[in-house]
């Protein structure tokens, strides 16, 4: 009996499609499906690995913001929607003390791969200004990455309620005392922003000052 074959595999399945003639011309088939174990567990990337919030935030929104799947990309070898969760949060008492933070994310897949992945979360005075750029939090002396050739800057926390301030900005890294000949705004938008950094000279009309950096990053 003289046996000729074929075969398939896929990433899950190795098909093997055998024939058989024996001399009296009788014509036998075998197929043998073989399935590969998957067990490797799902990978997940971060756009940064330090999130950043202010005293007083509260659990449900550290939460929104952890498991915001616009700031990741979550990906597994064989499962097109893999899993994530957080194993551990805050207490209450860590969101109101300044400092870094961990957190560890639970990614799994169908097939019960699990990894455990660690993130850092960074707790900020209260006391401080609060300004957001694009709704990114911008830190005093710290570097934010933007994703778009624009800055809308939103003054949410000063001494007093709804006061105005003015934004001074120029390419590159910067000292306070070189950003006085810098562009200014008065409405917080910058606009038509180049890739790389710039500095943020943030005075508001209490004449308080908040110095910050942003990165442009336009790599899609």
């Amino acid at each position: 009996m003289n046996w000729t074959g074929s075969h398939f595999r896929s990433r899950q399945t190795e098909v093997i499609r055998s024939k058989a003639t024996d001399q009296a011309g009788l014509v036998s088939y075998r197929v043998l499906e073989i399935q590969y174990l998957d067990d490797i567990a799902p990978s997940i990337q971060f756009d940064r690995s330090v999130v950043n919030v202010f005293q007083g935030t509260t659990a449900e929104e550290l939460r929104e913001q952890l498991l915001d799947a616009t700031t990741f990309r979550l990906w597994d070898n064989i499962d097109s929607n893999p899993q994530i969760s957080l194993k551990n949060m805050l207490t209450e008492k860590q969101m109101n003390e300044q400092g870094i933070h961990e957190v560890t994310y639970l990614l799994s897949d169908r097939v019960g791969n699990e990894k455990l992945v660690k993130r850092y979360v960074k707790v900020i005075s209260s006391a401080n200004l609060k300004i957001t750029a694009n709704g990114e939090s911008l830190l005093p002396c710290d570097t934010t990455i933007l994703k778009e050739n624009r800055a809308d800057l939103v003054l949410e926390k000063s001494r007093r309620t709804g006061e105005s301030f003015k934004v001074y900005y120029k390419k590159g890294i910067q000292k306070a005392g070189a950003m006085k000949k810098a562009d200014v705004v008065k409405d917080g938008k910058l606009t038509d922003l180049e890739a790389g950094f710039y500095t943020l000279y943030i005075v508001t009309q209490n004449k308080e000052t908040y110095l910050t950096y942003i990165y442009i990053d336009l790599e899609q």
